[in-house]
């Protein structure tokens, strides 16, 4: 196996549930669909299905979907590890364990192949990084109990985005580092 020219080790920022409560996710979930029903069918039979209900549930339905998805759905921001490990051909944003929703975590392995990069983009305002192009993602869904499957769960080679947020705290100056170790040159973006 080839060895990196220069492995780059930070922590990005990964949003997560403030309040990362299963119960309150399926109740949001179910009073969504509720609502979406109740749209659809008042679609359907062109009649407003909610003048059918008294007042007082219109109200306690909408009050109660508009507190649940403020609740559940309130998100911070922490650290998660990521390397950027750089080769003479290409490149590795290499995630151990990368947090999506309450039920995936995943090992992340995106390799770029420098001729293969349509851009690179540094958003300040955002502190995101931005990679284009075509490259190879590798993927593990972590199982309940921790454990790694042996095939991954999703490989391909596609035209693609990889993205992580620049942590506030970090040091490292990914704009030098991808024109130092890699022939691309970063674009910068004040929006």
């Amino acid at each position: 196996m080839e060895e990196p020219i220069y492995v780059c080790k930070d922590t990005e920022l990964v949003r997560k549930p403030k309040n990362p409560n299963k119960a309150l996710y399926i109740i949001k979930v179910s009073l969504w669909i509720i609502m979406l029903v109740i749209i659809v069918m008042s679609l359907i039979f062109k009649e407003n299905i909610m003048s059918s209900f008294t007042w007082q549930t219109d109200v306690l339905l909408i009050v109660t979907l508009v507190v649940v998805s403020y609740v559940s759905g309130e998100e911070v921001r922490v650290p998660s590890a990521i390397e950027i490990r750089f080769y003479k051909d290409y490149f590795e944003v290499y995630r151990d364990a990368r947090y999506y929703s309450y039920t995936v975590t995943r090992r992340e392995s995106n390799k770029f192949y420098y001729s293969d990069i349509s851009k690179i983009e540094y958003r300040i305002p955002t502190q995101k990084i931005d990679i284009f192009g075509r490259g190879d993602f590798e993927w593990f869904n972590y199982r309940k109990d921790g454990s790694l499957p042996e095939k991954p769960t999703y490989h391909r080679k596609v035209d693609g985005l990889c993205y992580f947020y620049k942590n506030p705290n970090s040091t490292v100056d990914y704009k030098a580092l991808f024109e130092k170790y890699s022939p691309i040159k970063v674009l910068i973006s004040e929006v």
